[in-house]
């Protein structure tokens, strides 16, 4: 799995789960290496960097040997901002 930070007018964020954190202080067009996340239904969480307030969550299902990308898209101030999860 990997983060891409593509929302506009948004602050750095941090994803991760209830189990913890996964990236942290992504700003607006930085893209993480990919990390090894064991299969399973996590929610995924992003917080506005360094904060607990939570911008957006987001319930998946990762399948064991599949890829994905997480992308952040949209924008915080004019309350568009989303995460979506694709399969690479």
């Amino acid at each position: 799995m990997r983060f891409i930070h593509l929302a506009t007018s948004t602050p750095a964020v941090d994803i991760g789960t209830r189990e913890g954190l996964i990236f942290g202080g992504y700003r607006f067009g930085w893209a993480s290496q990919y990390v090894a996340v064991p299969a399973g239904t996590y929610d995924i969480l992003v917080f506005r960097s360094g904060t607990t307030t939570v911008l957006s969550t987001l319930r998946v299902t990762l399948q064991s040997e599949k890829v994905y990308t997480g992308v952040a898209l949209g924008s915080v101030s004019n309350g568009s901002f989303f995460v979506g999860l694709n399969l690479d």
